[in-house]
């Protein structure tokens, strides 16, 4: 073999022994990307399952919150439909109180004016009666007193004439 041949096949070799180098490093070089690759994949999950996890809690919180206010919102439409049911009622009431009231105002004062007549009516007959009974009072006191000085002025002409018959 010649020199020349044992060169080139020295440098076949040595060309294949790099290229062999190349590749282990290549392979070695990948295997390392792809631990470090893997590395940050598993510790881009395990924070992507973090935060995941966060936003389900946030969420859970969140729709608790919401069940709550739906619950409240619920309670409240209900105390406000049992306020304007009761708030119906009421004017209802206050309608029936206030045409009752007009009623008895009606009836007190045609009361008040039956009432007044039949003060006026029983004044009028009391002052009537009261009156035909003074003059009854006063003719018989003004008899007995007529009687009485008629009687008396009898005796007084007679006195008089007895007095007078002398002369």
């Amino acid at each position: 073999m010649t020199e020349s041949n044992l060169f080139a096949r020295l440098d076949v070799l040595v060309a294949a022994g790099l290229a062999a180098a190349g590749v282990v490093v290549v392979v070695l070089l990948v295997r390392l990307a792809r631990r470090r690759l893997e590395q940050a994949v598993a510790v881009a999950r395990a924070e992507g399952e973090t935060a995941r996890a966060k936003v389900e809690e946030r969420l859970a919180l969140r729709e608790e919150a919401l069940a709550e206010a739906r619950q409240a919102l619920a309670e409240t439409s209900a105390r406000l439909a049992d306020a304007a049911a009761r708030e119906s009622e009421l004017r209802s009431s206050l309608a029936e109180s206030e045409t009752r009231l007009a009623e008895q105002r009606e009836q007190a004062v045609e009361a008040e004016r039956r009432l007044g007549e039949s003060f006026a009516n029983l004044a009028n007959r009391a002052l009537e009666a009261n009156a035909e009974s003074f003059l009854r009072q006063a003719k018989q006191s003004f008899e007995t007193l007529q009687a009485g000085a008629s009687g008396d002025l009898e005796q007084r002409r007679q006195a008089i004439e007895a007095l007078l018959a002398p002369m």
